[in-house]
C-alpha cells in the first residue's frame, strides 16, 4: 500500500481520549469562486510521546504546521506523524 507524507497548516479542534487517540482540526479553505469552507479532519495519534506532548502543548483554536501519514486507496486511517504550534515556529525563526 501506498503512502503519501502531508504537512500543511491548520487550526486544533481537540484531542480525543479514545484509543487510539485522535487529533481533529480543521482548515478554511477558498474556493475559486470566491466562497470559503471548512474541512475538518481527525488522525490518530499512535505514538505514545506524541499524544504527551499533544496533551500538553495543543490547545483548541491554535494554529499548528502538522505533518500526517495518509495510505492511497484508502482501507487505513490517516496517523500524525508530528505537529509544531505555530508561535511556537513563530519564536524560532526571530
Amino acid at each position: 500500500m501506498t503512502t503519501i507524507r502531508v504537512r500543511t497548516k491548520v487550526q486544533i479542534a481537540g484531542v480525543t481520549a479514545s484509543d487510539p487517540v485522535k487529533l481533529t482540526f480543521y482548515k478554511i479553505a477558498t474556493r475559486p469562486d470566491g466562497h470559503r469552507r471548512l474541512f475538518s479532519q481527525s488522525v490518530q495519534v499512535t505514538d505514545a510521546a506524541l499524544v504527551e506532548r499533544l496533551r500538553q502543548e495543543a490547545r483548541e483554536g491554535e494554529e499548528a504546521e502538522i505533518e500526517i501519514e495518509q495510505y492511497v486507496g484508502g482501507g487505513k486511517p490517516s496517523i500524525l506523524l508530528d505537529f509544531a504550534l505555530s508561535n511556537v515556529l513563530s519564536s524560532a525563526t526571530a
